[in-house]
């Protein structure tokens, strides 16, 4: 006999967590946390992923330097850590100096 309306665990707690308003906030700490991997380790010691607020990630960075250079390629990071973690989390990066 088939089941109907069967959903595999993994589903039934994807829908839970969308439903309970939990997704886009896992979704967000999941981006803070690929920060480091996808800035690398030459950007990670100088940076801090803070937050994510109406889409866009908060960064604090402590080099000038670092800075201008993240400044430059603010466009292809948003596109790697929303790609990093499955789906579109964040529209844009502030990148503010200690």
């Amino acid at each position: 006999m088939k089941k109907t309306g069967a959903v595999n665990i993994g589903e039934a707690v994807s829908r839970y967590f969308r439903r309970m308003g939990l997704q886009t906030k896992l979704d967000e700490t999941a981006l803070i946390q690929k920060w480091p991997e996808t800035v690398g380790p030459m950007f990670a010691k100088y940076t801090t992923a803070l937050s994510v607020q109406n889409r866009v990630l908060y960064v604090r960075i402590s080099s000038s330097p670092a800075a201008s250079e993240l400044m430059m390629h603010k466009s292809k990071l948003v596109k790697s850590l929303n790609d990093a973690v499955g789906c579109q989390v964040i529209d844009s990066i502030q990148i503010n100096r200690k």
